[in-house]
């Protein structure tokens, strides 16, 4: 018995007497007296756990215990589903979050997006409520990997929920999906999770906030402000200046507080049916932005004489000057900049009736003819949809500037042969200090 739970065992001991000699005047007298012995359950299921070698058979084992307390005492409305596998959420902006361990999702509305049978599946994070990544023992490392997995979830942006409504669509706009941290048992002192936590609260947007790190029979912690705790996500939202908030568990009924808070939760959380058609096909990911090359798949390959073809990508550092040099420069008419570029002349009324626009990225401002035509006299350009803009990047920019990444086959051998000439350099002039 630590310190804590020692300091409170004559809270605890009154507690027990108090519900025993309930117990004898009636069958149920409340939540708080189920949990509470559920609560017991749990942690001598845990402790039969732990002869278990395998560090990936433990943690399975542990997340089991407390799925099956979610799904098995019938204390969750039919309406939500606790996954029985572990899981990713899917943003339709092509980002995926890391494996999670228990996810509560919309049961009527969710559907799957990829299945790996018995072990992992895909979810649309429109459908999600939240997620409730679980530890064995709360150390230093472990409170930071859970908060930042929670914070990795929470970075997925939904969309809205389109749902029908007497022959109308009603459009929902979505929150971020709740994150919970649950554990067993801590190694950390009380104090020395408040200060880990308080750092993380510092160093982040309150969006990416945990809802709630709860340590079974030890208490739980919340974020808040001076005036009040919050735990549900629309109080996080815009929370300035956060404190922590930490509440040992006197009475033994941390898990009955868990459950309490995490229903509260759920009946502020909105979900529901993902637009299906934005994740026919996910654009790709660069730093904060997602691409796509307009003309689909046919459009992602690039050939290399060397190793055949390889998929196109645009880098952090690419992405992030195209968008910024997008925002800014006018829109064209797509046949204009072609005949421009050609020195065709104007044909108004084509340009009237094929009404689709362009931004051409060009930020030396040279002529059309010089960047879109290339050395074998025909056009050329990539295309790419981003941050909602089509944008042109001319074959002239693409060789010069190296918009597109090349071969990763061809970088990689590259990489080696500099590396093994600086070893070589290093030897020789290690040996001309030696003789």
């Amino acid at each position: 018995m630590d310190d804590l739970t020692d300091r409170y065992k004559w809270i605890r001991d009154i507690t027990d007497d108090a519900l025993a000699k309930r117990s004898m005047i009636a069958e149920f007298h409340g939540l708080h007296h189920e949990l509470r012995e559920l609560q017991k359950i749990l942690l001598e299921t845990y402790e039969r756990t732990k002869p278990i070698k395998h560090p990936r058979d433990k943690g399975d084992q542990r997340e089991e215990i407390l799925r099956h307390f979610l799904v098995s005492h019938g204390l969750i409305p039919e309406k939500y589903a606790v996954s029985s596998l572990s899981t990713r959420a899917v943003s339709s902006d092509g980002r995926i979050s890391p494996e999670l361990d228990i996810l509560i999702y919309d049961k009527s509305e969710s559907i799957v997006l990829k299945r790996f049978s018995g072990t992992l599946e895909y979810f649309p994070i429109e459908s999600v409520h939240g997620t409730i990544q679980v530890k064995s023992k709360l150390t230093k490392t472990a409170l930071r990997e859970g908060l930042e997995n929670i914070k990795s979830f929470k970075s997925l942006t939904p969309g809205r929920s389109e749902r029908g409504l007497g022959g109308f669509s009603v459009s929902t706009p979505l929150q971020r999906r709740f994150g919970i941290l649950f554990a067993y048992e801590y190694e950390l002192e009380w104090g020395e999770i408040c200060r880990e936590l308080g750092s993380f609260l510092a160093e982040n947007p309150a969006e990416f906030f945990p809802n709630g790190i709860f340590i079974l029979d030890k208490g739980y912690f919340v974020a808040g402000s001076d005036k009040k705790y919050c735990l549900e996500q629309k109080d996080l939202k815009g929370l300035e200046s956060p404190i922590v908030y930490g509440f040992p568990d006197h009475t033994g009924n941390c898990l009955s507080l868990f459950y309490l808070r995490l229903m509260d939760i759920l009946k502020s959380s909105v979900a529901g049916v993902p637009d299906h058609w934005s994740y026919e096909q996910l654009p790709l990911v660069s730093g904060s932005h997602s691409y796509a090359f307009s003309a689909g798949s046919v459009a992602e390959l690039w050939p290399c004489s060397k190793h055949g073809t390889y998929l196109k990508r645009i880098n952090e550092e690419n992405i992030d000057k195209i968008v910024q040099y997008a925002r800014s420069a006018e829109r064209i008419n797509w046949i204009r900049a072609m005949d421009i570029a050609a020195g065709k002349p104007q044909n108004e009324e084509m340009y009237e009736n094929q009404q689709e626009f362009v931004r051409i990225y060009n930020p030396n401002n040279l002529p059309f003819s010089d960047i879109l035509i290339d050395e074998g006299g025909g056009m050329m350009v990539e295309m790419i949809d981003v941050e909602g803009m089509r944008v042109w990047l001319p074959w002239h920019y693409l060789k010069t500037e190296m918009l597109i990444e090349p071969c990763p086959k061809c970088f990689a051998d590259i990489t080696k042969r500099i590396k093994r000439s600086a070893r070589t350099k290093s030897e020789n002039r290690n040996n001309k200090s030696v003789n």
